[in-house]
């Protein structure tokens, strides 16, 4: 159960890191000083960004989550 736990809060840390990552990128910080600020490696950032054409992705805002 423990396990279960750990990847929630891990994937839930990873949504964070990835929002403030976007949000930096938005008011004008460059993509290596974004991956600094925020603690993840240059190549994250630069995955991130591939894997959503360059653009912030679409969240689904936690009240309209399905709950599975």
């Amino acid at each position: 159960m423990m396990g279960v736990l750990m990847g929630i809060q891990g994937r839930k840390r990873r949504l964070d890191l990835e929002a403030e990552y976007w949000r930096l990128l938005q008011s004008g910080v460059g993509t290596v000083e974004a991956c600094k600020l925020v603690g993840i490696g240059r190549k994250t950032g630069y995955r991130w960004r591939a894997e959503n054409g360059g653009l912030p992705p679409e969240r689904v805002p936690e009240a309209e989550h399905s709950g599975r």
